[in-house]
């Protein structure tokens, strides 16, 4: 009885789990893409932007511009991809008018950017700058008066006086502000500076301060520019036959003669002073009578092949120089 009951769990036992055949060896499904008619690719989504190497757009170099922008930059000026699909380009740029690359926006052609002054446009940008004076202030778009003398004296010798966007220098005690605008000099120092620019800086200058000052009020010719012009007419005129080059030129001499004739110290140039003879010795007038006020009269006397009188007179009223001499 017991054996029945065994024999017949077993085959209940076959029954509930029949004998399995040997496993089939699986073969690899290819990886192939999915799409059907649920699963469409996304063509929706605006123009694709990909980049070498498969690199994120956050490592891409940046613009050519040169120009640091807080988003994501661009390579050689292509739009952006934006989140919603369109194009957009960094600040700075805008699209061009095909839509395909990003050019400069000149943010100086309105309103002058905001500055003050100048407006200078870069690429993707713009900044403030300030004329020749002024400073520009922390706010990058004002500009304030720059006080030059505050800086060693503006390069003054003397006086600086700041005025809005410049200064000027100015002398005292009777000196006279040099061609420079910066140094002084009395005029007579001047004077002696432009002989020796003209070549002839060891002649003997006798020139008054105040006759100087006297006739400076006689017309629109300053003293420097009459003694500059008449040392020109006696070294390079010649058209009287006394002049100071046609004398020496009869000793056989031409004008570098005159120049070394001149650079001595017993060749002396005075200005005609606008006063009373003190004696028949003191100074000779004129010889064509020319009058002070209407001109600035200098002449010149000198060594052996100078030893006539030379005048050169600047009219005050522009015209030009001329000179003659007498024995």
């Amino acid at each position: 009885m017991t054996r029945f009951f065994f024999f017949l769990f077993l085959f209940a036992l076959s029954a509930c789990y029949p004998e399995r055949e040997e496993d089939a060896p699986v073969e690899p499904t290819p990886d192939v893409p999915q799409n059907n008619e649920n699963e469409s690719l996304n063509t929706d989504a605006g123009p694709m932007r990909f980049t070498d190497a498969g690199h994120a757009p956050e490592t891409l170099p940046p613009t050519d511009a040169g120009t640091v922008f807080s988003t994501a930059p661009v390579d050689a000026g292509a739009p952006l991809v934006s989140n919603d699909g369109g194009l957009a380009c960094p600040p700075g740029f805008q699209l061009s008018s095909s839509e395909t690359a990003c050019v400069d926006v000149d943010e100086c052609q309105t309103d002058n950017g905001g500055c003050a002054q100048e407006c200078e446009n870069v690429a993707g940008s713009f900044y403030c700058a300030c004329s020749a004076g002024y400073v520009l202030l922390s706010d990058g778009v004002n500009c304030d008066d720059r006080d030059e003398c505050a800086t060693n004296n503006g390069g003054c010798d003397e006086t600086c006086t700041n005025l809005e966007g410049s200064f000027e220098c100015s002398c005292g005690g009777g000196r006279y502000l040099n061609e420079d605008g910066l140094t002084c000099q009395t005029q007579i120092e001047t004077a002696r500076s432009i002989a020796i620019e003209k070549g002839v800086g060891d002649i003997a200058l006798s020139l008054d301060p105040d006759d100087i000052y006297e006739q400076g009020s006689y017309g629109d010719v300053t003293f420097l520019e009459a003694f500059r012009l008449a040392l020109e007419t006696f070294m390079t005129d010649g058209t009287d036959d006394y002049s100071p080059l046609q004398w020496v030129a009869y000793g056989g001499g031409d004008a570098s003669d005159l120049v070394a004739h001149m650079n001595r110290s017993d060749t002396t140039i005075y200005l005609l002073p606008d006063r009373e003879r003190l004696s028949p010795d003191a100074w000779y007038p004129p010889e064509n009578g020319e009058s002070i006020t209407d001109h600035w009269i200098f002449f010149m006397t000198g060594d052996v092949q100078l030893t006539a009188l030379f005048w050169a007179l600047v009219p005050r009223n522009g015209a030009d120089p001329f000179n003659y001499g007498f024995d």
